[in-house]
């Protein structure tokens, strides 16, 4: 456990040297002339309080005393310099740690397996680490060059109170261990609570994003949401809170105890230094450094036992980023080959693939098999929830099949570079996203790369006729797709519909898979749509994904989708001479073309 630890330190320590060494080496330099301060500090005052004593007794030169005073000056303005660059090295140090961490694990967040974006665990885990990461990461550093400054100025305290007895060197320290051992104990217990509220408090904020989100402020203002978001975030939040203020009044009470320990401690230090005077040994000076001294050492061992304490809690923190970083579900397959994709010439073939989300033996897609040859149109139809998104998201490689194989010209998609898989695949999803960008960068965003590509962005604009709309904005294909920005403009659904397939053309690949991509359109939309692209697709593999039965009817093939399963497959009419699942629901929707 103590070497995991040590570990995780050394860890961060080597990122920060990675980070800005120079800057970590001055930090660690200035700490220990701070360290010192404190004791030249007690000297210097004892000098000065003799001096006065003799000054007032015997009227002796007062220069003496300025010449003091001035070194003291100068003394306090030495440290403020070296404390107010400290800070500003260590927020410095901060904000290039937060950049390096924050890019680590968005590097993170966007490589892992889209089936890890379906586990619970793992979004509670990147929510756990999202915020702070530079102030966190470098709190445990900060706190052990603390301690290196802190432990400088204690010895320097114990000199001078080793000189006068050992005994009072004896008793400041005797707070040390139960301080470590409370601090601990409540560093141990606050990163639990974080660890148990995290889905409690993912969800309070979930609430409270509907309340402040453009996306949702219609339907919070016409279904009159306001109470009942608040209402919910308002349970949520205040469960919480009910348990942070528990735990922080049981930890205000261990350290009143620990506080009326020290105090004693104290009461009793200093009737022995009262015994001490009594037998004339001591300088008023003297006296007042010790003083001084008993009590910064008490405060010095308070703060050094804290900052143990806080290692502990904040290295508990490290850890679980340092495991979100290496996080791995042993029990999804990644694919790790460096195959390229085959220029198609078999074609697609899938041999009983079935599919399980992680962490549950149900199974979405269930032993399904088919071929699909080069240049095929492919519909793939059913009812909500029949498996059609989770079959073309195991075809693209971004769910990793858990039983069977897909194979391109027979070469199984285990065995190919997912990137070299990507690039070859171009899909636009029902959920596409609608980019805060200008008109250029949503198409491009299809394979950004080439994004001054003008003939090739030419080319896809004009098959969309992307070019007249476009010419009716301000500012062309510069202009920005949304009214969060100033000059922005707004698009209807079927704008957002042109976008969306320019992009995926504009990507271009040797398979199209459109998933439901029009379900927010009417039925004559969606027909027109799906011939447009036909048309500008003819020459590649295309998966026309439906719960409509008309857009099916143009494809080559039609696979019907029944909870998971395969059940039907054919062009139209053979599948409405079955009279099944297929007919059925072509008949349900017949009514919408008439």
């Amino acid at each position: 456990m103590i070497l995991n630890k040590v570990i995780s330190i050394l860890k961060v320590f080597n990122i920060i040297w990675l980070v800005n060494k120079s800057l970590l080496i001055l930090s660690i330099f200035i700490r220990i002339i701070l360290g010192f301060i404190p004791y030249v500090n007690l000297i210097i005052f004892e000098k000065l309080v003799n001096s006065v004593v003799l000054f007032v007794e015997s009227n002796i030169n007062y220069e003496s005393i300025f010449l003091i005073l001035l070194i003291q000056l100068l003394l306090m303005v030495f440290n403020s310099i070296m404390s107010n660059l400290m800070e500003l090295i260590d927020n410095k140090l901060e904000y290039n740690l937060d950049y390096y961490l924050q890019k680590k694990t968005g590097k993170k967040a966007a490589t892992v397996p889209l089936a890890y974006f379906d586990d619970n665990q793992f979004y509670n885990h990147q929510s756990r680490v999202s915020g702070g990461l530079g102030n966190r990461m470098l709190v445990p550093i900060k706190n052990l060059l603390n301690i290196l400054q802190r432990l400088i100025t204690l010895i320097s305290y114990m000199i001078i109170l080793m000189n006068v007895h050992w005994i009072l060197a004896i008793l400041s320290t005797l707070t040390f261990l139960p301080v470590i051992i409370v601090n601990r104990y409540y560093g141990k217990k606050n990163f639990s609570l974080l660890i148990s509220q995290t889905p409690k408090a993912r969800e309070a904020n979930y609430y409270r994003s509907l309340l402040i989100d453009r996306a949702s402020a219609k339907e919070v203002r016409l279904f009159n949401l306001k109470h009942y978001l608040l209402q919910k975030w308002e349970i949520l939040y205040l469960d919480n809170l009910k348990e942070i203020l528990n735990l922080f009044k049981r930890q205000s009470y261990a350290k009143m105890g620990l506080d009326m320990a020290t105090g004693i401690l104290f009461g009793i230090t200093s009737a022995i230094l009262i015994r001490i005077i009594k037998s004339g040994n001591l300088t008023i000076g003297m006296f007042v450094v010790i003083i001084q001294a008993i009590q910064g050492m008490q405060s010095t061992i308070n703060s050094i036992s804290f900052l143990l304490a806080n290692i502990y809690k904040e290295n508990l923190f490290i850890q679980d980023l340092f495991n979100f970083l290496n996080y791995e579900d042993k029990t999804i397959n990644i694919y790790k080959n460096n195959y390229s994709f085959p220029l198609l010439k078999e074609g697609i073939v899938f041999d009983n693939v079935s599919f399980n989300y992680p962490r549950s033996t149900k199974e979405v897609l269930k032993e399904i098999s088919f071929t699909v040859i080069p240049g095929e149109k492919i519909a793939i139809v059913g009812s909500n929830g029949s498996g059609k998104t989770t079959l073309v998201k195991c075809l693209m490689g971004l769910y990793p099949i858990s039983k069977g194989n897909i194979f391109f010209d027979k070469i199984s998609i285990k065995e190919i570079n997912p990137h070299s898989l990507w690039e070859n695949i171009t899909v636009i999803f029902q959920d596409y996203v609608k980019y805060h960008f200008s008109v250029k960068e949503n198409i491009a965003i299809g394979k950004i790369e080439k994004i001054n590509d003008y003939h090739r962005y030419k080319e896809v604009t004009d098959k969309t006729d992307l070019d007249i709309l476009v010419s009716s904005f301000k500012n062309g294909y510069d202009t920005i797709l949304s009214k969060v920005y100033a000059d922005g403009e707004e698009l209807s659904g079927g704008q957002w519909q042109k976008i969306a397939i320019a992009r995926g053309l504009f990507r271009s690949g040797q398979v199209f898979i459109l998933d439901e991509p029009t379900a927010s359109l009417d039925p004559y939309t969606e027909l027109e749509v799906f011939e447009q692209f036909q048309k500008i697709s003819e020459e590649q593999t295309t998966f026309f994904i439906s719960h409509r039965m008309a857009a099916a009817k143009m494809a080559d093939r039609i696979l019907v989708l029944k909870e998971g399963q395969l059940i039907e497959e054919g062009n139209h009419e053979q599948l409405m001479e079955l009279n099944g699942e297929y007919t059925k629901m072509y008949n349900m929707q017949a009514k919408w073309y008439h």
